[in-house]
C-alpha cells in the first residue's frame, strides 16, 4: 500500500525534489484494504504538503510484538504542542504554526482518527527534533 501510494503522490514528491526514505518491514494487518489506503495517503500526502523542498519523509513499518507499527515523519515546522491533540479535531487546521500554504479541507486527519478508531489502532503524533511524526500500531494479520 505504502509503495502505492507513493508511485500515485510521485508528481508532489518530485515537485518539491523531495527524498523518501523506506524502512518496511513486508506483514500484513486486519483491517478494510480500502479504508487503510484513504489513511496511508492521507498521512503521505500531509508529510509532502508539510515537508520543506528537498529534504526527507521517513516511514517505517515494522512488526512488533503486539502488533504492526506504522510511521511518517516529515521534516520541517513543529505542530505547537498546544495544537497537537487538537489536529484530529474535524475542521481544525495549523495554518500559522505549519506555515500552511495550500490545499486541505480540515477533515483528512479527522478520517484518519475515525478509520484507526473503528480498527482499534493505537496512534499518535510528536514532534520530533527536526520535524513531525504522525505513527500508529495495527493488529498483525497472520496466516496460519
Amino acid at each position: 500500500m505504502i509503495h502505492q501510494a507513493q508511485n500515485d503522490l510521485h508528481v508532489q514528491i518530485h515537485e518539491k525534489s523531495l527524498q523518501i526514505k523506506t524502512n518496511i518491514d513486508e506483514v500484513r494487518v486486519k483491517g478494510k484494504a480500502n479504508l487503510l489506503e484513504q489513511v496511508i495517503t492521507n498521512l503521505f500526502s500531509n508529510a509532502i504538503r508539510y515537508t520543506d523542498a528537498r529534504q526527507t519523509i521517513v516511514i517505517e513499518v515494522k512488526e512488533e510484538e503486539h502488533g504492526v507499527y506504522i510511521g511518517f515523519e516529515n521534516k520541517g515546522s513543529h505542530i505547537a504542542e498546544e495544537n497537537i491533540e487538537k489536529i484530529w479535531d474535524q475542521f481544525y487546521r495549523v495554518d500559522k504554526s505549519r506555515k500552511r500554504v495550500c490545499g486541505g479541507t480540515g477533515l483528512g486527519l479527522s478520517i484518519v482518527k475515525n478509520i484507526f478508531e473503528l480498527h482499534d489502532a493505537e496512534y499518535g503524533v510528536t514532534n520530533t527534533e527536526d520535524g513531525v511524526l504522525f505513527y500508529f500500531c495495527l493488529e498483525r494479520w497472520d496466516t496460519k
